[in-house]
């Protein structure tokens, strides 16, 4: 019978796969196993905590429960209001700018449309033209 290869040790990690023979007649193969199953004790058990590191943090609980430390609530509101009166400021103190409307017949209208539909390039390309204009 041939060695467990690492996949084998996983699969039995996992539940996957059973102990066979082999493990009773290979010492290096039972040593492997033993090695992982001492892992996966040490792994689930539950970590040894003293009672004065338990008795020191519920004391550390309770003392920062009667005394809050700092809040900065406050300082949080008025950093939130003071950026709310900037953006109302900068709505209401600049003039809104309307472009100017140019009043033209129908025709030209027309006429203008028509020339945009029938140009063979896409308009997508049409602002590039502007950056190489002298």
């Amino acid at each position: 019978m041939k060695h467990w290869t690492e996949n084998d040790f996983q699969k039995w990690l996992y539940g996957l796969k059973e102990e066979d023979a082999h493990l009773q007649t290979c010492s290096e193969c039972r040593t492997e196993l033993e090695r992982l199953r001492l892992a996966r004790r040490r792994t689930f058990a539950a970590p040894e905590v003293s009672e004065d590191f338990l008795a020191a943090q519920r004391r550390n609980i309770h003392n920062r429960l009667n005394h809050p430390s700092r809040n900065f609530a406050p300082l949080r509101w008025g950093f939130s209001v003071a950026m709310l009166l900037l953006v109302v400021a900068g709505l209401t103190l600049t003039p809104f700018r309307k472009s100017p409307v140019v009043l033209t017949n129908d025709e030209q209208l027309y006429s203008d449309l028509a020339a945009m539909e029938q140009t063979s390039e896409p308009k997508a390309i049409q602002p590039l033209h502007r950056l190489f204009e002298k």
